[in-house]
């Protein structure tokens, strides 16, 4: 009876570990399926020597999607890297279905490279707890 409340205890433990486990491996596809992404802003803050704004406009058109990534989308007019992941649907996990994760590219003049900055999205965004190491401030 002792074993049974032991294995029930560890289990109880065990499992939302796991499934946050999970979640957050899911999430991590999102960091790597952006890279095309972050090519084309960086490639226009080379060319123009700073990240764009409401009078520019980048253009990215590839359809990018991953096993639990929806799409991938730069907003024009700044740069900004919007991911929306899969519905729960879809085989994701339910604590990131349909949520977005957002990168911001920062440039400063002189120093030759973009830097972004990785947070959940504006809207619907994936709470802070599934987020990637590289992602946490």
């Amino acid at each position: 009876m002792i074993v049974v409340a032991i294995i029930g205890i560890l289990a109880a433990i065990a499992i939302p570990q796991y499934q946050s486990y999970v979640a957050r491996s899911q999430v991590s596809e999102a960091v790597s399926i952006v890279a095309p992404a972050k090519l084309a802003v960086a490639e226009f803050v080379n060319e123009m020597g700073k990240v764009p704004d409401a009078t520019d406009n980048i253009s990215y058109s590839v359809t990018t999607t991953g096993a639990y990534v929806a799409s991938v989308g730069v907003a024009a007019a700044t740069g900004v890297i919007t991911v929306t992941m899969k519905a729960s649907t879809a085989g994701v996990n339910a604590n990131i279905g349909g949520k977005t994760l957002q990168f911001t590219p920062a440039y400063t003049a002189g120093q030759g490279s973009v830097t972004w900055l990785c947070r959940t999205g504006a809207s619907n965004g994936i709470d802070g707890a599934y987020l990637p190491s590289s992602c946490k401030p």
